[in-house]
């Protein structure tokens, strides 16, 4: 996948991570990240991970497009990727979530 952009807050918005999380659950085109099986690095056991919240699968037509995810350094940012070919459906769904946010959407210049 490849960076298609971050999605910030505006100075006035008030909302943070758990307006997103709540987002996820509600917005047709996002889904949560699924767990994954692996083995427990300690125990050579098979183990289940469990996919952060704060992280979801952009959703097209059943098939992930993309994905949106809260900053790995936990500031206030959401940030998109996009599979090739997907970018413009990964930039309409991220402008949509910067809208319900009171966010913005803002594309990166590689985009």
């Amino acid at each position: 996948m490849d960076l298609l952009g971050t999605i910030e807050p505006t100075a006035e918005t008030p909302t943070g991570k758990n307006a997103w999380i709540a987002l996820i659950g509600v917005h047709a085109a996002l889904a949560p990240l699924p767990s994954r099986e692996g083995i427990n690095p300690f125990t050579k056991e098979p183990m289940s991970y469990k996919a952060a919240p704060d992280s979801a699968q952009v959703i097209s037509r059943g098939t992930e497009v993309g994905l949106i995810a809260w900053a790995e350094d936990n500031t206030q940012v959401l940030v998109a990727w996009a599979k090739a070919g997907a970018e413009s459906q990964v930039a309409s769904v991220a402008a949509d979530v910067a809208a319900r946010l009171r966010w913005q959407f803002v594309p990166s210049r590689a985009a």
